[in-house]
């Protein structure tokens, strides 16, 4: 027997399963429930780094591989100055997309390891 003072699925109350889910009054709440959307975000952009890295990997094989089936030297398809730029500034961007992924978890890094010298291993 209910009385007329308990309404479930009221939306104007905010504790326990009756509230909405996505209000709250606490503001430590919403402050880090923000920032972990703009952590979602940057690590969106670092892992779509990371696959454009294996894709630019991938394209330096089949470039590498081209290049030494022709038997004359003098006009490979690639040049060799190009395959070297692209090898030298893909291997430093995705070492810049490392360090920024390493800084950006929603954990510090003293919880994720015990010892932060393990991190040069």
């Amino acid at each position: 027997i209910l009385s007329s003072n308990h309404s479930f699925g009221n939306s104007n109350s905010n504790s326990g399963s009756g509230g909405p889910l996505n209000y709250s009054t606490n503001i430590l709440l919403v402050y880090r429930l923000n920032e972990m959307r703009h952590l979602e975000q940057v690590n969106l952009g670092l892992a779509i780094g990371c696959l454009m890295y294996c894709g630019l990997n991938i394209a330096l094989v089949i470039v590498n591989y081209v290049n030494h089936l022709g038997d004359s030297e003098e006009d490979p398809p690639v040049a060799e100055h190009t395959f070297h730029l692209l090898e030298f500034w893909g291997t430093f961007v995705f070492a810049v997309i490392e360090c920024l992924s390493i800084t950006n978890t929603p954990k510090s890094i003293l919880n994720i390891y015990n010892n932060p010298l393990a991190l040069r291993l």
